[in-house]
């Protein structure tokens, strides 16, 4: 697994998870925490979404399968291609939604040549689906090199397993996100993550599991100085 796990074409998820939140909430900005980033003296909001933990919530994260479209891929690339082109010699523009595009359409291309489209089988989820999952629990997203030592070997394995797979129809790594607890008393201990990854085909994520087993290697060693 790579150093940092995470880096590809364009890290989407917290910007696509932080423009729901602002329209949803407006100038009274709420975070994933629950708090306001609006200054005001007059009011505290009160966090009132309910106390569980991510493993018995992130059922509720499943969405519908995405019907991807895998005909005339060939010339669905040529064509995104060439719209790049255009935008970037001719008008000088960044094309970064583009880039994306074509990178899923590669993805897929290499995906069905492999005959390894059906070994995706992780369940789907959508950023909308998560932002409502942190509005209705407490809970937060974070990154997994923020909060690696909440994940357990079993979901290294699943993320290896993932990152491997990915590896053959694209060249760009997954983006990885936790679902952790967002509660003070878990700052320096396990969290029990769900583990969701992007996808290589298309603006959507797997979710890879969740865990509520403690990393007690790294917590003996890190934490308690064994």
């Amino acid at each position: 697994m790579p150093a940092q796990v995470g880096w590809g074409r364009r890290r989407w998820v917290r910007e696509e998870l932080n423009s729901i939140r602002y329209q949803s909430f407006g100038s009274q900005f709420i975070d994933s925490v629950g708090t306001s980033t609006a200054e005001t003296s007059s009011m505290i909001k009160t966090d009132e979404r309910k106390e569980l933990k991510p493993i018995e919530v992130f059922k509720e994260l499943t969405a519908e399968k995405p019907n991807l479209d895998l005909s005339n891929l060939e010339s669905k690339i040529k064509a995104i291609k060439k719209r790049i082109d255009f935008m970037k010699d001719d008008l000088g523009a960044a094309a970064i939604e583009e880039q994306n595009v074509l990178s899923w359409l590669e993805a897929r291309k290499k995906g069905v040549k492999a005959k390894i489209m059906s070994q995706f089988d992780w369940p789907v989820t959508t950023t909308e689906k998560l932002s409502d999952l942190l509005k209705k629990y407490k809970l937060t997203e974070t990154t997994f090199n923020e909060y690696s030592l909440a994940v357990p070997q079993e979901a290294i394995d699943e993320m290896e397993k993932y990152v491997n797979l990915c590896r053959k129809v694209t060249k760009d790594e997954p983006e990885f996100i936790l679902v952790i607890e967002d509660t003070p008393v878990q700052k320096t201990k396990h969290r029990d993550p769900i583990v969701l990854a992007t996808s290589p085909f298309g603006k959507f994520l797997h979710v890879l599991g969740a865990w509520d087993k403690e990393v007690e290697i790294m917590h003996e060693l890190y934490f308690k100085g064994k």
